[in-house]
């Protein structure tokens, strides 16, 4: 995968999660209180070949989620992770790293 196209997927799955989080703080902190519900992935905890990077975004996903749960608790407000297993999607005919999975090497 090019970095252009890695960052795409990162811009999409990680940086859409910042930006969301950091629209909704403000007013949960106000309240002193909410839920951040992130959606991750099974792939946010383990990694598999040929979805490199995406598995890479979950862990990134993961990652932030747990840090910042630390962060908000004392505002009231908690963060859940939901981590849905394999689920028959388009992803391998519509993903750019399944479709260069026939090379060596993704990157």
């Amino acid at each position: 995968m090019s970095v252009e196209e890695i960052k795409n997927q990162f811009e999409t799955n990680f940086f859409g999660v910042i930006r969301v989080t950091k629209q909704v703080l403000p007013v949960m902190r106000e309240q002193n209180s909410g839920i951040i519900v992130n959606v991750s992935s099974v792939g946010g905890r383990t990694g598999l070949p040929v979805l490199s990077v995406y598995h890479s975004t979950k862990f990134a996903v993961e990652g932030l989620s747990e840090s910042i749960s630390y962060e908000v608790e004392p505002f009231g407000i908690r963060v859940v992770i939901i981590e849905p297993g394999v689920i028959r999607t388009n992803i391998m005919n519509s993903s750019t790293a399944a479709k260069k999975a026939n090379k060596i090497s993704i990157f």
